[in-house]
């Protein structure tokens, strides 16, 4: 039986005060993202974390993450630029991402990660990899549960986890 090393993270950082927006669409998929995105870029609202998925049953499903006070510009972007879609939003939502350069080279990062937040009992509402991060979209009020749990699971220190914010990552507290 082999031992895998534990999976060491570089750092944890915390995306608060959120809306989760949920799109679905029936039209080409590609062009409907994209003229949802345009439309949110027109009128300077940053994403925090998109996902898109191109359903077999002819339907589109975007869910991206935008400031919770930009939420009433984000909703009505969406009604113009996309009238026929359905979209509904979760408002007190936290990206929170995990990041490692190493994760390219190392089977089971997205599996650590959801298997910690699981024990935890953080519901997952949206997950993203990269090659170096797993990022998750939780509720709010798991933050506290979440990070903890993720910190162990990834051997980060206290001072690894920060906050982004206003274009800057602060220290958490």
């Amino acid at each position: 039986m082999s031992t895998q090393l534990p999976i060491r993270a570089t750092g944890i950082v915390e995306c608060l005060g959120l809306a989760a927006v949920c799109t679905t669409v029936s039209t080409e998929v590609s062009t409907a993202v994209s003229t949802l995105l345009d439309a949110l870029a027109a009128h300077k609202i940053n994403t925090q974390l998109v996902v898109q998925v191109g359903g077999c049953d002819g339907h589109g499903h975007l869910l991206f993450c935008v400031q919770d006070c930009d939420l009433r510009t984000v909703l009505a972007a969406v009604s113009e630029a996309l009238p026929s879609c359905s979209t509904t939003y979760e408002r007190g939502v936290a990206v929170l991402a995990v990041h490692g350069p190493h994760f390219r080279e190392r089977s089971g990062c997205a599996a650590t990660a959801t298997r910690a937040l699981a024990a935890a009992g953080v519901t997952v509402h949206a997950i993203s990899t990269s090659i170096s991060s797993v990022a998750f979209v939780v509720p709010g009020e798991a933050v506290k549960t979440a990070v903890p749990a993720l910190r162990a699971a990834f051997e980060v220190p206290s001072d690894g986890v920060v906050v982004a914010a206003d274009g800057l990552s602060r220290p958490a507290r």
